[in-house]
């Protein structure tokens, strides 16, 4: 499986046009990457899945979004609007 491909790109890409993005750091993509494996649960690893199921796909490249904005605010590099009214405190509901 293309990793990159299907799971972390879709989320950090949103996740820099979301806030704005003038640079991407490799904390954001580490942060893009931490943000993915949250979402992988014990029950998940209890079946073999080291990554979240693909049918959750729209939810999991929300989360990595978010977290990618959010590491762009705490680096500076967020040129969009402020941390609180576009990404919150990086979580997702």
């Amino acid at each position: 499986m293309q990793t990159n491909n299907c799971y972390i790109f879709p989320g950090f890409g949103f996740g820099l046009v979301m806030c704005g993005a003038i640079l991407v750091d490799d904390d954001m993509l580490l942060a893009a990457s931490e943000a993915l494996a949250k979402q992988v649960t014990d029950e998940h690893y209890a079946r073999g899945m080291i990554y979240p199921p693909f049918v959750n796909i729209r939810k999991i490249s929300a989360h990595i979004a978010a977290g990618v904005a959010a590491k762009a605010y705490e680096l500076g590099v967020a040129s969009g609007n402020t941390a609180s009214s576009t990404c919150g405190s990086g979580e997702v509901r």
